[in-house]
């Protein structure tokens, strides 16, 4: 039993450590494929709980860096484990199982964004965010608008140095997108070679809305709060609490 055991906690930590390894690699990846296009890296998110994220602006070539996660994530290992399976070094088997464990993940993401984009996919907003994507919003994201524009916000009381050179905004928590700031918005994705298409964008207005709150709070807050926020105008988890009130009386009428 205790070999049993030996050998459980082992697995766990070899897939946890793989899970790790797996999001640095796919990060990387996406940063060296920013690098090489021309793209500046704004951030890299990591987290052992959570999809790992690399967020790109400008990003010229959006398809490249979204492809360089799954294909660098994938290779990466590849070439570690031939490189130590012809050296015969004594860590083989594990480079092995790591490269087995990347391409798996990186297979199952692929296999994943076809029926739900998450991630990089072209949505790749979309585990985040239940607004559905149109054209139009969807070039905003790929491009970087609101990562970049999120930078001209700063948090009410910050005095640390460099963090008023930029901003345009001072907010708190609570605070709310203003016409001023869409405008400042359209302004900011002109001076960025971006064409506005003032049909779209109306259109698509409660999503940049809820867009330019999500990054700002990202930036300044928190991811939690940054979710919280999100959730107040997300459809689909507006949807879901209406059915509350029917699986009430449902659980009700069954206990009667």
């Amino acid at each position: 039993m205790r070999i049993r055991w030996t050998n459980l906690l082992l697995i766990v930590i070899l897939a946890g450590a793989s899970w790790l390894g797996m999001m640095v690699t796919h990060e990387c990846g996406h940063v060296l494929n920013a690098r090489l296009s021309g793209g500046r890296v704004e951030r890299v998110v990591l987290h052992p709980l959570a999809f790992s994220r690399t967020d790109v602006s400008p990003n010229p070539r959006p398809r490249l860096v979204a492809w360089g996660g799954v294909a660098w994530g994938s290779a990466l290992p590849l070439v570690v484990w031939l490189a130590s399976r012809r050296l015969r070094r004594p860590l083989t088997p594990l480079w092995r199982f790591f490269a087995g464990f990347c391409l798996i993940a990186n297979g199952v993401y692929l296999v994943s964004a076809v029926a739900k984009p998450v991630g990089d996919a072209d949505d790749e907003i979309a585990q985040h965010v239940g607004l559905l994507l149109p054209r139009f919003a969807r070039l905003l994201v790929s491009r970087g608008g609101f990562i970049g524009f999120a930078e001209k916000f700063t948090k009410e009381g910050d005095q640390r140095p460099g963090s008023q050179s930029a901003a345009m905004y001072k907010v708190a928590p609570g605070w709310q997108v203003t016409d001023a700031m869409i405008e400042e918005f359209k302004k900011y994705l002109t001076s960025q070679g971006g064409k506005i298409d003032e049909a779209a964008f109306k259109t698509d207005l409660p999503f940049i809305r809820a867009m330019m709150h999500y990054e700002v709070d990202v930036d300044l807050f928190s991811v939690e709060e940054a979710r919280r926020n999100l959730s107040k105008v997300d459809p689909q988890i507006q949807k879901a609490l209406g059915y509350f009130d029917e699986a009430k009386a449902l659980i009700a009428k069954k206990t009667q």
